[in-house]
């Protein structure tokens, strides 16, 4: 049936539309990158295709419907377009009353790539007939073959009773005008939303720039920990995720700081529950259905997305970054979340590789510290981090009256065990000790290998009766638990103790350190393994 010249006026004005829209295009192309076009673009057509009044479907050659607007699945009676997209696989058969209409038409499209005012009759999901006029248009690959069929239905019944509707011009011109305002207003919205997009891109550039040189001025690898997890929550807010560090000597990923809802997540877990872990790279799953869950990821996650990156740097793995992202309670089309999905990954991978060398480097800082501080032997702070110590707080513990306790060890008959057997005994009875005295001693107090076969213990707010019963208990601790293998042989040690307090025996760290290192060689030359009060030098 042909058009009436209502409908006629009513298409001239709709591409009269269609041709500003494309001028605006044309003049936002001249002021935004390429990809910010493309993805303006796709989402005018987009918004266009799903709300136009005219139905429109896409399928192959063989007839499988693979894209169909809402107006399409209303005129044929689905209860939506995705609906439509599901059940249709040969448009011949399932929407073309004469199926050799439909192949008729399929091969005109071949040859003119467009044919207009086809009449016939399409098959609803109800199995009710409907009259349609048909505009069909065939989309070739640049190599020339069919790429897909583009139908535009129209139900006449439905245009006669617009016709009715429509009668008096004044009222046509007036719906047009509304109707133009409308895509106006529509494509401002879009205008602002890119324009808002943009903005949030530069936000998030900005503050990637300043994690960059926040974590330059980090001096400590905890420090690093919460910086690193508030700018996730900045860059995240609706999403929830951790920062988890790999501990080698157990081959488990401990989480060290967290952000958003993660409270059913296990404080660690072994490096083989993280796919990322495992295979070396970004795992990325948003349909659990296909790919596998991490182990350590929560069962909830099932009905959302996340995402695990491991860290690494020159080749060694330092832990791992954990997102999930939260997109489930909102509309969002499959589009809208797959490019949620992409931002992401990309700001994510951006955070990581900021953060992988920086905690590198910090790490080698505090490799390079303490080999310059910790005796490689025995484990404990050599004489030179002790002398540094004692000489920076010196004046504040006399300045506020605190007692310092120090004990000075020395391991007997140390020489005998070098020369009957050997130096390879002796470097295990200094191992053996500075172990123990680690094990035995309180946090806040320090232990150090003074020289040779001598250690010094520093005990903070000690009086003399408690160095005195500190110092006992190690003498016989050493004596009772530390045993020495030399082939089928075992061997105990003992140890003599010299034990002074600032302010009792001095005014200055230094005399006191050198009243308990008198009172040990006193010890010694009293018979060894005993422990000797320093004299008063009040």
């Amino acid at each position: 049936m042909a058009d009436t010249p209502l409908n006629e006026e009513l298409k001239n004005e709709v591409i009269e539309l269609r041709k500003k829209i494309v001028e605006l295009e044309i003049k936002l192309a001249e002021s935004r990158q390429s990809e910010e076009i493309a993805k303006i673009n796709e989402r005018k057509y987009r918004l266009i295709f799903e709300n136009a009044n005219e139905g429109i479907l896409h399928c192959t050659r063989k007839g499988k419907v693979t894209n169909a607007n809402a107006a399409v699945a209303k005129i044929l009676g689905y209860e939506n377009s995705q609906d439509m997209i599901t059940n249709i696989n040969d448009i011949s058969k399932q929407l073309f009353v004469n199926e050799s209409h439909c192949e008729e038409i399929l091969l005109r499209v071949m040859e003119k790539e467009l044919v207009t005012g086809v009449e016939t009759q399409f098959m609803r999901f109800d199995k009710h007939q409907v009259l349609v006029s048909l505009n069909i248009r065939g989309v070739k690959h640049t190599d020339g073959k069919l790429n897909y069929v583009e139908f535009f239905v129209k139900d006449i019944g439905q245009i006669k009773r617009t016709e009715k509707a429509l009668k008096k011009q004044k009222e046509y011109l007036e719906a047009l005008t509304v109707q133009r305002t409308a895509e106006l207003i529509k494509t401002n919205k879009k205008l602002t939303s890119a324009i808002k997009e943009i903005e949030e891109r530069t936000h998030e550039m900005q503050v990637l720039n300043k994690l960059g040189d926040m974590l330059q001025s980090c001096e400590t690898e905890e420090e690093t920990y919460d910086l690193v997890v508030k700018v996730c929550g900045q860059l995240f807010k609706q999403d929830s995720g951790y920062l988890s560090i790999l501990d080698e000597t157990q081959k488990k990923l401990k989480i060290v700081s967290s952000w958003g809802d993660i409270t059913s997540s296990p404080i660690e877990f072994h490096q083989s529950q993280c796919w990322a872990i495992r295979r070396g790279k970004l795992y990325f799953v948003d349909d659990s259905s296909i790919e596998p869950l991490c182990p350590h990821v929560k069962e909830s996650i099932k009905k959302g997305a996340f995402l695990c990156i491991p860290m690494t740097a020159h080749g060694n793995t330092l832990g791992m970054m954990h997102l999930c992202i939260k997109t489930d309670d909102q509309n969002f089309s499959e589009i809208r979340k797959k490019r949620i999905y992409q931002s992401r990954r990309m700001m994510l991978v951006s955070i990581v590789d900021r953060y992988s060398p920086c905690l590198t480097n910090i790490r080698l800082r505090e490799t390079l510290r303490r080999q310059s501080i910790i005796d490689p032997l025995t484990g404990v702070y050599n004489r030179r981090h002790l002398n540094k110590y004692l000489t920076e707080t010196s004046k504040s513990l006399i300045k506020t009256g605190s007692k310092l306790g120090i004990i000075m060890i020395d391991i007997d008959h140390f020489k005998h065990f070098n020369d009957t057997f050997g130096h390879e005994i002796g470097d295990s009875i200094l191992r053996e000790l500075g172990q123990y005295l680690r094990e035995h001693t309180r946090n806040e107090d320090i232990v150090c290998r003074y020289g040779g076969e001598e250690f010094t213990l520093i005990m903070f707010d000690a009086t003399l009766e408690s160095t005195q019963n500190r110092a006992e208990m190690l003498r016989q601790g050493v004596n009772d638990n530390i045993r020495i293998k030399s082939g089928t042989t075992e061997h105990t040690i003992t140890i003599s103790l010299g034990v002074a307090v600032l302010p009792d025996h001095g005014s200055t760290t230094e005399l006191v350190l050198k009243k308990a290192d008198e009172a040990l060689y006193q010890a010694k030359s009293q018979g060894r393994n005993r422990v000797m009060l320093a004299v008063s030098s009040f």
